[in-house]
């Protein structure tokens, strides 16, 4: 990696910071064609960013390398804490199906051509608030 690319990846963790923007939202979306129609994405700072990185790593001979590394280590669907608490919440009342729909979504967090609900995907804005988890948990 050289100064460019540090720079690069710098720049982006930090407008991600920033912005509080999803981790595996944002990384997802460097894979995509299109980026999503979300105001992150719209943002001047992050279409900046991603002009300077398309003319370093998309439009270069090294993309298709880069994607596969990106779709190897980023996953598509992670255990939130919504969707967690809800399923657990249900379970409690005597609903499982929840709690096994969410685990069988998260048994291929990498899958890239499953059918995957948006609820799964999508984080609601404030959701995880004033969230606090243990140890253990």
């Amino acid at each position: 990696m050289d100064e460019q690319d540090r720079t690069l990846v710098q720049d982006l963790l930090t407008l991600m910071e920033t912005e509080f923007a999803d981790y595996t939202n944002t990384f997802l979306a460097l894979e995509q064609e299109q980026l999503p129609d979300e105001p992150f994405f719209q943002l001047p700072t992050f279409l900046s960013w991603y002009q300077r990185w398309r003319e370093r790593v998309r439009n270069s001979a090294a993309w298709p390398a880069s994607l596969a590394l990106m779709q190897a280590a980023n996953p598509r669907v992670i255990p939130r804490n919504h969707l967690v608490e809800s399923a657990l919440d249900e379970a409690v009342k005597g609903n499982e199906q929840p709690f096994f729909q969410l685990l069988g979504v998260l048994k291929a967090p990498y899958n890239r051509t499953a059918d995957i609900p948006a609820r799964y995907t999508i984080v609601p804005k404030g959701i995880d608030a004033g969230f606090q988890t243990f140890c253990g948990t």
